[in-house]
């Protein structure tokens, strides 16, 4: 399960889990950011904003028996995710879109052995060898143009840079934001 499922980075974790076999639940907060889940290949699709979130997303999660969640949001969404995982459930934070902190359900915690934890790639990536960073970083060239392709919503040059990101924080599910720098010939 992975909150921000519509952004740049919820997309890959959608095309890299429909290559590979594994069936991804994901949590946006809109109904166009559901459609853009949806378009993607995503079959479980829940909006926060809807009447009756909590229980479906819990139900999805019992019957997919998913364990592992991916948190961009952190605040209330952290507690609402890993509450309607099941027992023994780890939800990873990684960001934190929210600007609050990380809550959760303390009977969640001490009587259904859930885990609430973070996720720092500078941090996991101190664990690996060289040759497993070489390895990783090759595999991850190749899937650039497929599973970990992005959209570029709006390109603008240097001259334009302040229209662009005004553009962007209206509209960050659409795509990233490209800034062309002038030749310097």
């Amino acid at each position: 399960v992975h909150t921000a499922a519509a952004s740049a980075l919820g997309k890959q974790l959608i095309r890299y889990g429909l290559s590979h076999g594994i069936s991804t639940v994901c949590v946006v907060r809109r109904a166009e950011q559901a459609e853009a889940c949806r378009a993607v290949g995503a079959k479980h699709v829940f909006d926060s904003s809807e009447e009756g979130f909590e229980a479906k997303l819990k139900e999805c999660l019992a019957s997919t028996n998913c364990t592992l969640g991916f948190d961009a949001i952190a605040g209330e969404a952290s507690m609402q995710v890993l509450h309607a995982m099941p027992r023994g459930s780890t939800l990873q934070v990684y960001g934190g879109l929210s600007g609050k902190p990380s809550m959760t359900r303390v009977d969640d915690l001490i009587f259904h052995g859930k885990t609430l934890t973070g996720f720092w790639l500078t941090e996991y990536m101190k664990t690996k060898s060289i040759f497993g960073l070489m390895s990783w970083s090759s595999t991850l060239a190749d899937l650039l143009n497929t599973d970990l392709s992005t959209t570029i919503s709006k390109e603008v040059s240097l001259d334009n840079v302040v229209e662009g990101i005004i553009f962007y924080v209206n509209n960050m599910s659409a795509g990233k934001l490209s800034i062309q720098i002038a030749d310097l010939k």
